[in-house]
């Protein structure tokens, strides 16, 4: 397709020690808007240790000292459906489970012909199918090695440090991938922010904010686009709304953080070979948009078992059925409602100092889950977490909720 803009670098650029935690809250965190900071990995061990090594000399370094782990591996373009123009959408790709070692001898293999492609192509790297290493948690699989320590922009995470809190699994993720290899367009799980920062390569990304989510979906308002970058014809009659995106476009270079903001779909693509560290988090700045986007999925998960519910009268309370809607909820995106008070209440229980307008906004989520009647009963026949939270915003904060 062909964007509306100019496909030129659209968002903001910084150093990382000329910007301020106080100035990347203010202008990225409140207005839910990405950046590129610069030069965040010049201190970090795995810079040193393999930034400078050519993609050989990588290689053999990864396979020496973590061969034997197992990872996963997304295999791109491997499946008969999926053609040139019609990728396979986010999380639809083949994932097989692996040795780091056996990872590198197929990239090897895909590699070489892969280095013949030029840049420009961006649809004959998608066709070619190239293996993908993602979601490896490398932190919790080799603790303490301290490879990398998390930027101070990205450091108030909620969402990791109640997941090590509860000893479950993390969202800090190792990514490692050829040139050409690529992410599907989504957004990010549970309408977290996420950070990634690329150890040595460049990925290309294309990044859509919220208002123009509408435009990216089919005329039936079913799916939304896998391969923004496709040409092919049908295109235009699939998804009738495309042509008026305006996409932010950027190149994320060696060394470079890229913030991107909750809510905001995005494509991205290794332009050479990429290792690169990510995580997923949030803080006070997204909860609102978290928790809407549960309870979001919530009514449908509601709406899918209504045939299970054992009163037809939906204004009475079932708590087997809210029960089971809690469970599949967490099985289709990572975590319920039960979790989610678990984890505002472990972050409140540190008595945490926030400023005016992070109390507003964990306020504002509260009351999105005391307005929902039957999620309020269900979760507090489950436990007092709800109003342990309510009583540490009165006593701590002055917020009561009516």
């Amino acid at each position: 397709m062909t964007f509306r803009n100019d496909p030129s670098e659209g968002i903001d650029r910084f150093d990382a020690d000329s910007l301020t935690y106080s100035e990347f809250k203010k202008n990225y965190l409140e207005r839910n808007m990405p950046c590129i900071i610069e030069e965040v990995t010049k201190h970090w061990v795995i810079n040193e240790k393999y930034a400078s090594l050519s993609v050989k000399e990588f290689e053999e370094a990864m396979v020496r000292d973590f061969g034997n782990a197992k990872v996963p591996v997304l295999f791109q373009g491997s499946r008969k459906e999926e053609t040139l123009e019609h990728v396979n959408e986010y999380g639809g790709e083949e994932c097989r489970s692996m040795k780091l070692a056996e990872f590198f001898s197929i990239w090897r293999e895909k590699g070489t012909s892969l280095n013949r492609l030029s840049q420009a192509n961006v649809n004959q790297w998608i066709a070619e199918g190239v293996p993908y290493l993602k979601d490896w948690h490398f932190v919790k699989e080799f603790p303490d090695l301290e490879l990398y320590e998390v930027p101070e922009f990205f450091q108030d995470d909620w969402l990791n440090a109640y997941c090590v809190s509860k000893k479950k699994s993390d969202y800090k993720f190792m990514y490692c991938g050829a040139q050409g290899s690529y992410t599907p367009l989504h957004h990010d799980v549970l309408k977290s922010f996420s950070w990634s920062v690329n150890i040595f390569g460049s990925k290309l990304w294309v990044l859509f904010d919220p208002a123009q989510t509408s435009h990216l979906v089919d005329s039936k308002q079913r799916n939304h686009v896998s391969n923004v970058f496709s040409n092919d014809e049908s295109m235009a009659e699939d998804f009738p709304d495309l042509h008026k995106t305006t996409p932010k476009i950027v190149i994320q270079k060696r060394g470079e953080a890229i913030f991107v903001p909750s809510g905001w779909y995005h494509q991205v693509i290794n332009l050479e070979d990429t290792l690169s560290i990510n995580h997923n988090w949030f803080n006070a700045y997204c909860l609102p948009s978290v928790s809407d986007y549960l309870s979001e999925q919530l009514t449908l998960t509601r709406s899918a078992l209504i045939d299970i519910r054992k009163n037809e009268d939906t204004n009475i309370f079932d708590f087997q059925f809210e029960q089971k809607c809690e469970q599949i909820l967490k099985l289709n995106v990572g975590m319920n409602f039960q979790q989610w008070i678990e984890l505002v209440h472990f972050v409140l229980s540190q008595e945490k100092d926030m400023c005016k307008l992070e109390l507003e906004k964990v306020e504002t989520s509260i009351s999105k889950v005391l307005s929902d009647g039957h999620l309020c009963q269900f979760l507090r026949c489950e436990s007092e977490t709800l109003d342990e939270i309510l009583a540490i915003l009165s006593s701590l904060y002055n917020i009561k909720f009516v």
